[in-house]
């Protein structure tokens, strides 16, 4: 026997592709199915198996806007109704990240498909038979409503729900379904999108934290990494910690962020920081003391290492920073909810309170967008909100 394969040619590229069908027959069977004009009924039953393969790749060929063997080879192999299923989209999509190393990304796909089968089954629906043309703007509001009733917050809310909302514009972007079928936007579903405060400390409180005494060597260094991002410009740890000897040239960290590394396939960005004495002095402290330049520097993450076991360090090691800065922070009488994103914002809340123009804050914190920057400010302090009010009762001025 041998195996009987589907031949695809590209007339663009001038080249074809072969496709194995799992079908082995011997010569005999396959010209009596496929090249005679009137089979016998012994190979009736191959040659409609032929044809329906056949006419299969033919309608996805006319039904796609411009060839290509990825979309090709992505439809022609899966189930029938797939396309449509929310929950083989979702895995399908979880796959890709994997794949593109977007750990974190892939994990809040991943929680925002299992909210969806949750809630399912207090309907007592299955997530095996949700389809796009399931859900509209009732279905999403209801989906809404129950998160609300399980004490989801408004946030979490959006996040789940946006992730639905990628969903469905990879389906339309693919032909899957067509962008009549799309429930949000304007009159439709509108995902909630709750402001809530952004996190920064006060000058008074930053002034506490940097002043304080730890009380043992993982509050020290807790203490240290947050106070290594608010002077790095307010990096971000992960990029921190993806740090090699070769990034720091003289009194400077010259970096890409790891984020737009991944999104951005022109252009990188690569962001100047000027090394502060204090900011060299953390480094040096928790450095491996390599000299080989590609080494990462403070060795929470190692060559050689996967995707996988990267993310899983970085993690781990934000995880530490913050659990033990919030137990200073409660000896500090700080706010204890304090992390390392905070330091983010305080870097930026702290530049605008000293008047510098939006526009460098942005370059300084490697944005693309003054946008973006902007979301980083804290809202008005209790100090500030307190002074405002006092002055309404202030008659002299």
């Amino acid at each position: 026997t041998f195996p009987v394969k589907l031949r695809v040619w590209d007339t663009n590229l001038k080249e074809s592709k072969l496709y194995n069908l799992n079908m082995d027959l011997t010569q005999k069977q396959y010209k009596g199915a496929w090249e005679s004009s009137k089979p016998r009924s012994e190979f009736k039953e191959i040659r409609k198996k032929l044809f329906h393969y056949e006419n299969k790749a033919i309608e996805l060929i006319d039904a796609m806007r411009k060839f290509s063997y990825d979309e090709f080879e992505r439809k022609f192999f899966r189930k029938k109704g797939d396309g449509t299923n929310i929950k083989w989209q979702y895995e399908r999509y979880i796959n890709e990240l994997n794949k593109m190393t977007s750990l974190n990304t892939a994990s809040t796909y991943k929680y925002s498909l299992k909210s969806i089968s949750v809630y399912l089954k207090s309907k007592k629906k299955s997530l095996d038979n949700l389809s796009f043309f399931d859900i509209d703007k009732k279905w999403l509001q209801d989906y809404e409503d129950y998160m609300l009733d399980s004490c989801k917050s408004r946030n979490t809310i959006s996040i789940y729900i946006r992730c639905l909302k990628s969903i469905f514009n990879n389906a339309i972007q693919e032909n899957e379904i067509n962008r009549d079928v799309y429930p949000f936007g304007k009159r439709r579903y509108v995902i909630p999108n709750e402001i809530g405060f952004k996190k920064a400390l006060t000058m008074e409180q930053l002034k506490k934290l940097y002043n304080s005494k730890p009380t043992n060597q993982y509050q020290s260094k807790a203490k240290d990494f947050w106070l290594l991002s608010y002077f790095c410009n307010g990096m971000n740890l992960k990029d921190i910690l993806f740090l090699k000897n070769n990034n720091i040239d003289e009194d400077l960290i010259l970096f890409k962020r790891e984020k737009t590394i991944k999104t951005s396939k022109s252009n990188l960005k690569t962001i100047k920081v000027k090394l502060l004495p204090e900011a060299l002095k953390i480094i040096k402290k928790y450095s491996n003391k390599s000299s080989d330049s590609e080494e990462y520097i403070f060795g929470v993450i190692k060559e050689g290492y996967t995707p996988e076991q990267k993310t899983r360090a970085i993690n781990n090691f934000v995880r530490m920073v913050n659990q033990h800065l919030q137990k200073l922070a409660i000896k500090l009488e700080i706010p204890k909810d304090i992390s390392t994103n905070w330091a983010r914002h305080t870097f930026a809340t702290t530049l605008k309170n000293k008047k510098y123009p939006l526009k460098f804050i942005s370059e300084f914190m490697g944005h693309s967008s003054i946008k973006t920057t902007e979301i980083y400010f804290a809202s008005i302090d209790d100090e500030m909100r307190e002074d405002m009010s006092e002055s309404l009762m202030d008659f002299n001025n």
